[in-house]
């Protein structure tokens, strides 16, 4: 059963920076349950107007956890040396956040991979084609409920961009727009072996945050797929490569897409993405700054507002 609460935006400890209506309030639903074709659910997060009506949607779909804030709301605890970043307690890592978003009259949808933390599944795959499915019958989940007005966007951070493109080649039907604020999408060149060199840092150390029994995000009881061994078993760029890599050319939705010199693992994907991607009204942003502190910028965050305003 879903847990229902109201949230007064004014009250958040980032409403000033946002400069929102003091007196607006966010209908906040924990653990609502959309279905997969396949019979699974995903636990997922929605956040909306209070106020009765049918809104556009912002949704995302990510490994990191729907949950992670409020309990632990500080970047700067778990992310030393990324700047600046103000951002509400009521923010999933990298994704957008509700406190922004709701009070301009949208819903927002946090929504855990299949597998992880509390969402169905018995196996989790990283980057693999069954995030693409599982994203395009989320944004259609959203789009016929109620609440919503049939336009759905994604808009999010890394690995929330990453399922970006791979949702975005499966063409869902209400799928309106997207911003994949850097992130790979290709990865055997871009993460397995970046520019040729089998990478032996941040790759290792996020799996063995996996198979961690106190850090891992996979849903207790579920398998895992094990991309050291992957990179052990294909060094060369082979069938099993090509099939983690979206068809980006299938993707005709509009996209402001973000790249950064500062980001070695993502630069190479954002701007492949960009040259890549079949639509034919697409934007690209690039900086040198800090991944996240650039992201929830207020500055960047109205730009955000207006790429969705037009087209959701």
């Amino acid at each position: 059963m879903a847990e229902r609460q109201i949230i007064k935006a004014g009250e958040s400890r980032i409403a000033n920076v946002y400069a929102i209506a003091r007196d607006a309030e966010i209908l906040f639903e924990r653990d609502v349950r959309a279905p997969m074709r396949d019979g699974k659910t995903l636990a997922i997060n929605v956040f909306r107007p209070a106020a009765p009506g049918r809104y556009p949607a912002l949704l995302h779909l990510s490994p990191q956890g729907k949950d992670r804030i409020p309990a632990d709301h500080s970047y700067d605890v778990r992310l030393p040396n990324t700047g600046v970043i103000r951002v509400s307690e009521w923010a999933a890592f990298e994704a957008q956040d509700p406190v922004y978003w709701v009070p301009h009259g949208y819903a927002v949808i946090a929504a855990d991979c299949r597998a992880t933390w509390s969402s169905e599944g018995e196996h989790f795959e990283h980057l693999s084609p069954q995030m693409g499915r599982d994203f395009h019958d989320l944004v259609e989940w959203v789009a016929g409920q109620a609440w919503c007005d049939g336009n759905v966007g994604s808009n999010g951070v890394s690995y929330l961009a990453i399922t970006q493109w791979l949702g975005a080649a499966e063409r869902p039907p209400h799928l309106k727009a997207i911003i994949p604020w850097e992130g790979l999408n290709d990865p055997y060149r871009e993460m397995a072996f970046h520019g040729g060199i089998p990478d032996t840092g941040f790759y290792r150390s996020y799996m063995n945050r996996a198979k961690d029994p106190q850090a891992t995000f996979v849903r207790k009881g579920s398998s895992f797929g094990d991309m050291v061994e992957y990179q052990r078993l294909h060094p060369l760029y082979d069938d099993f490569w090509r099939g983690l890599h979206p068809a980006l050319a299938r993707i005709d939705v509009p996209a402001y897409i973000c790249a950064s010199w500062s980001s070695h693992l993502h630069v190479r994907g954002s701007l492949q993405g960009f040259r890549q991607i079949g639509s034919r009204e697409k934007w690209l942003e690039i900086h040198g700054r800090k991944e996240w502190e650039q992201y929830y910028a207020r500055e960047s965050v109205e730009r955000q507002r207006r790429f969705m305003d037009r087209f959701l």
